[in-house]
């Protein structure tokens, strides 16, 4: 794989996920949600079988110098809510406004 460059699929997956770190007697409420980035690697793999990915997925991460976020399920809702907050302050920024194309207009429309 060589030395990350940061624009790989995987440094991607990687950067962009949280898992959510439980006990196994909750892969069922979570129904394998609990393990984005595996899921997002392997998405065709079984929910059940996320669990048994996931230190490989570790240990390929810390090989690499990659993120691997695991948080409990309090710390990973306030991660979510101070994220949304960072993103919704930037997106409010004057100085740096957002780029205006169809998709801006199509969902922002006036009228």
């Amino acid at each position: 794989m060589g030395p990350p460059t940061g624009g790989d699929w995987f440094e991607k997956q990687a950067a962009g996920t949280l898992d959510i770190s439980c006990s196994s007697y909750m892969d069922w409420f979570f129904g394998g949600l609990q393990f984005q980035l595996e899921h997002h690697l392997f998405p065709r793999l079984p929910r059940c079988h996320l669990r048994k990915v996931a230190p490989v997925v570790q240990e390929l991460c810390k090989k690499h110098n990659l993120p691997y976020r695991s948080l409990s399920w309090w710390e990973a809702n306030v991660w979510t809510i101070r994220t949304l907050k960072k993103a919704a302050y930037q997106a409010r920024d004057a100085a740096n406004p957002v780029v205006k194309n169809l998709v801006w207009e199509a969902l922002n429309t006036h009228g």
